[in-house]
């Protein structure tokens, strides 16, 4: 639940989408929901970020500077980063 919570926010996922999602599963928050759709949630948002092979090494390497250039938006290499772990 914590894992979806955080890539929903690293990459602020529209609310409304979040809402219906919260909505078709008749519950308050990603904890009430069963864990067949987080897992659903967390496929569809991981589908949605930017791939890794996209990106070239060097501006993996570099992350601060890429994030400054506007190449990668901020957050998104640590939380596909880490949602790969």
């Amino acid at each position: 639940m914590a894992r979806l919570a955080h890539l929903v926010d690293v990459v602020k996922l529209d609310p409304d989408l979040v809402q219906k999602w919260l909505d078709k599963a008749d519950a308050a928050s990603f904890s009430d929901m069963p864990e067949d759709v987080v897992a659903k949630c967390i496929a569809f948002v991981e589908a949605r970020s930017i791939p890794l092979p996209l990106w070239s090494h060097r501006m993996l390497v570099n992350t601060n500077a890429a994030t400054e250039r506007g190449i990668v938006p901020p957050g998104v290499y640590d939380a596909v980063h880490q949602a790969r772990r």
